[in-house]
């Protein structure tokens, strides 16, 4: 009984986490594990949480570990992980779980954009480029990689290229804040600073 408790927990905290509401998943994560210690979903979920809150990117690690030491088969666990260690700043820790997750399993897009986040840490703009484009073409629709994609065109001096990734991105996600971030950097590198500006408030208005 104490495991479906924990699930409907779970699943309150999905929807809030999704709405952006991190301090109330927080608490219905916590008290999912509270009610089964040994939930390793629980605790992914509340590494995922963690993770988007300033001040506990550390406890994100501990909750994500946790997720493993209990069930260390699943690769969308160390890929967290390396996402985890990449806010930390911790580029070869984190490079080190992608390649994990991608052991565990070679087709997962997520662990392929882990692992573009890694080599966007450590500053290897081609390399995150290379990995980007592999998460890409295994899930098309994988925003996150769009945008590691788009950065790392920029950071190469990509321009041209950069901009149709960032065009790309705003086709298929004009509701998401890093995007608009992205588009603001690229034309500020062409000197539009009336379109920069326009991107960075609509991304702090998202």
């Amino acid at each position: 009984m104490s495991a479906e408790f924990a699930d409907e927990k779970i699943r309150r905290g999905q929807v809030l986490r999704l709405q952006g509401r991190s301090e109330d998943a927080e608490a219905f994560f916590k008290q999912a594990i509270a009610d089964d210690p040994e939930h390793a979903y629980a605790y992914f979920e509340l590494a995922l949480c963690l993770m988007d809150m300033e001040g506990h990117r550390k406890e994100a690690l501990e909750s994500i570990d946790r997720a493993i030491a209990l069930e260390p088969e699943y690769s969308v666990y160390h890929a967290t992980r390396a996402m985890v260690l990449s806010v930390l700043s911790r580029g070869k820790d984190a490079l080190a779980s992608a390649d994990a997750a991608i052991q565990l399993d070679p087709n997962s897009a997520f662990a392929r954009t882990s692992k573009a986040r890694a080599y966007l840490v450590l500053e290897r703009w081609a390399k995150a480029e290379a990995c980007a484009r592999e998460a890409l073409t295994l899930n098309a629709d994988d925003n996150s990689a769009g945008n590691i994609l788009a950065m790392a065109l920029r950071l190469q001096g990509k321009l041209e290229e950069n901009a149709d990734a960032v065009a790309q991105l705003l086709g298929d996600a004009p509701e998401d804040p890093l995007a608009h971030v992205n588009a603001g950097w690229s034309s500020l590198q062409r000197g539009d600073y009336k379109s920069a500006e326009h991107h960075f408030r609509e991304s702090l208005r998202l």
